[in-house]
């Protein structure tokens, strides 16, 4: 039976362990749950963050035709999501939900394939189905699935690929990487570990290293024409490739200094303890993981199936230690959204973690080994009931918005109100002003950096301020009122909580 090629989605192993058949039905309550969840921060009063408004304004721009290519806009990202999110505008019009749909939808398929990959690296249907469970219950997963950043879908296709290369369906697993390289520029970072899972999974006995490598090849096949199509898609736009503005804006090109080596720590432990809400079950994970690799690392495995466990356990967390290493000591943004792609590796390590504890000597536990499963899934589930709350509330700093710019909607409505052709600075929302103003807005927003930039004579000064909330607005008001300008408010917003989240200054001249 070892011998026997896996031609469906069917994982037969031997009866120590590795003899499980694949049933899908085990998965089913965890995606209701997941779906549950998600869709609950799906459907929050989230306004957009300023680059989800960014990607938001690019959909629109393809949706409407308007700009097709975006050759006329900065972009600094490979175009899939766009096109992608562009997609559902035209079937359902252009909205925050629309916007965000995509991601609901990929994070629920992470979760499915992440069950079926651990199936494959493992053959052991407790893993997979704790590993789905760990992801389903993920705070951190949760906030990211109701947005419209690049990084949900870049994790969807970094587990396919290393899924369809595990069942064998190299070509398949080399379009989903060609698809993971056109989404962000950093799936260059999680793909390694998608190509080396996938090989894992693949291997047996009967299959020599030429095949593995003949396999390999199918899979860079599809890659590289996918790499050349988006190089032909950014020498069709012209202008500033999207490579260049992307490699000036995020790429530090320097290792990180001695005085930022412990907030930099800080900050990656912080958002590693978010990752399932900061309570008790993320140390106890930490703790189970360490033991993985470092029983990988001290007893190799002596059966089929244990040696592949070992190898995946090793992968796995080396690559978690390398990725979280790399993204410290390079002067990378530590932002929140970077540590997404390690969250469905560290609930399979986590999952591995748990369901190791095999307490031989407890009378009957081999026949009760699922209840037990099943008990440590309902503790996790209690366990999780307060972060998962606390996330949907909005009293968790990741992912999206959170009120941060709740009202900028109703800032957006009165400008369009203005007189065409006004002119008005908004030095803190532009890239979210820019999509919740619309299409064919009739006001000119003009950008400066600092009120020194400002004109400040009768004929240029722009009439109006939009000063958000907790921004050091002060300064462009007292610069003005030196020139012989007053301001009056005109309008103000209140976030969820009642206080005061946007000012709209008029600028008038003194005597007037």
């Amino acid at each position: 039976m070892g011998g026997r090629p896996l031609s469906r989605p069917t994982l037969l192993m031997s009866r120590h362990g590795c003899a499980q058949r694949r049933y899908l039905v085990a998965i089913i309550p965890i995606l209701l749950i997941a779906i549950y969840l998600r869709a609950a921060e799906f459907v929050a009063p989230n306004r957009f963050h300023a680059d989800e408004a960014l990607y938001a304004t690019f959909a629109r721009a393809i949706a409407a035709g308007d700009d097709l290519l975006l050759a006329h806009m900065d972009v600094d990202k490979p175009p899939v999501a766009f096109y992608i999110m562009a997609g559902v505008f035209a079937l359902v019009g252009d909205s925050e939900w629309a916007a965000r749909l995509p991601n609901l939808i990929a994070s629920i398929l992470t979760i499915a394939a992440v069950y079926a990959l651990a199936l494959r690296l493992y053959g052991d249907r407790s893993v997979a189905w704790m590993a789905a469970w760990l992801l389903a219950l993920s705070p951190f997963d949760v906030l990211f699935a109701g947005t419209a950043f690049l990084d949900p879908m870049l994790v969807l296709w970094t587990v396919g690929t290393g899924l369809a290369a595990a069942s064998g369906r190299w070509a398949i697993s080399g379009v989903l990487g060609a698809l993971a390289l056109a989404t962000k520029q950093s799936a260059a970072f999680t793909l390694p570990i998608a190509l080396i899972a996938g090989i894992i999974g693949y291997a047996r006995p009967d299959r020599r290293w030429r095949d593995i490598a003949h396999r390999v090849l199918l899979w860079l096949l599809p890659v590289l024409i996918g790499i050349a199509s988006l190089a032909a898609w950014d020498m069709a736009r012209g202008g500033v490739s999207f490579w260049e503005l992307g490699r000036a804006r995020n790429d530090p090109g320097r290792l990180i200094r001695s005085d930022e080596l412990i907030p930099r720590a800080a900050r990656w432990i912080y958002l590693l303890g978010e990752v399932w809400g900061g309570q008790a079950l993320g140390p106890v994970l930490g703790i189970l993981i360490g033991f993985v690799l470092i029983r990988a690392i001290a007893s190799p495995g002596h059966s089929r199936c244990a040696r592949r466990g070992m190898a995946s356990d090793l992968a796995l967390g080396t690559y978690v230690v390398a990725y979280i290493g790399f993204h410290w000591l390079v002067a990378f943004n530590t932002y929140d959204r970077y540590a997404l792609p390690l969250v469905p590796w560290l609930a399979i390590l986590g999952a591995r973690g748990i369901t190791l504890w095999r307490p031989d000597g407890v009378p009957g536990y081999v026949r009760y080994r699922g209840v037990i499963m099943a008990l440590i899934a309902v503790a996790i589930a209690l366990v999780q009931v307060g972060p998962l709350d606390a996330a949907l509330q909005g009293e968790v700093p990741i992912g999206g918005d959170h009120g941060h710019h709740d009202g900028i909607d109703e800032v957006a409505g009165y400008l369009n109100s203005l007189p065409v052709g006004t002119r008005v600075m908004a030095p803190w929302s532009g890239w979210e002003l820019w999509y919740y103003l619309g299409r064919s807005s009739a006001v000119e927003v003009v950008y400066y950096r600092s009120p020194d930039e400002v004109p400040l004579g009768a004929e240029e000064m722009p009439r109006y301020l939009v000063v958000q909330m907790g921004k050091p607005y002060g300064r462009w008001l007292r610069k003005a009122e030196e020139a012989g300008w007053r301001s009056e408010i005109i309008l103000e917003t209140l976030d969820r909580h009642g206080a005061v989240s946007y000012r709209i200054y008029r600028f008038i001249r003194r005597g007037r």
